[in-house]
């Protein structure tokens, strides 16, 4: 029997996903190789006189596929979570909106929403009077005021 069973590789790779980049394609890849090639080893080193129970086979596959099921889920949602975030900054496109001066005076400054732009930390800013302005900041939304457009009179033809 090998040193390291599947089951040893799944508990340690279970409580160790907060130290992985759970969702790296590289990192799933890599745990897929890494089990296939410990099952191949725990298979190859058995003693045939008694060998794994199937059983015991089967239930070390299915966690191993619950485990990838995990970190494809916990990728969807990262996905989800960012895009629903830049779905509601977009929102804010053409809102009037006011929002705390960031300098820290306090002073409420409002101005059109004119655009969105992801931040360094992978967040949503709203871009107010051209300054970009972390979501966090806005306290109000207004629909922006109707600029009075000239209409022509075309009844002369």
């Amino acid at each position: 029997m090998a040193d390291n069973t599947i089951s040893d590789y799944l508990n340690t790779v279970g409580s160790s996903s907060n130290d992985m980049q759970i969702g790296s394609s590289n990192q799933s890849l890599n745990d897929v190789g890494a089990f296939y090639k410990l099952l191949v080893a725990e298979i190859g080193n058995q003693d045939p006189t008694n060998p794994m129970d199937n059983k015991e086979l089967v239930l070390q596959l299915s966690q191993f596929s619950t485990l990838e099921a995990t970190k494809e889920l916990n990728t969807n949602m990262n996905t989800f979570i960012e895009q629903n975030a830049l779905t509601s900054a977009a929102a804010l496109i053409g809102k009037e909106v006011t929002y705390m001066d960031m300098d820290g005076t306090g002073e409420r400054i409002t101005g059109s929403a004119t655009g969105v732009a992801r931040t360094g930390d992978d967040s949503f800013a709203v871009i107010v009077n051209g300054v970009q302005v972390p979501v966090d900041y806005v306290l109000n939304l207004a629909e922006a005021p109707v600029s009075e457009a000239v209409v022509a009179d075309d009844t002369s033809a």
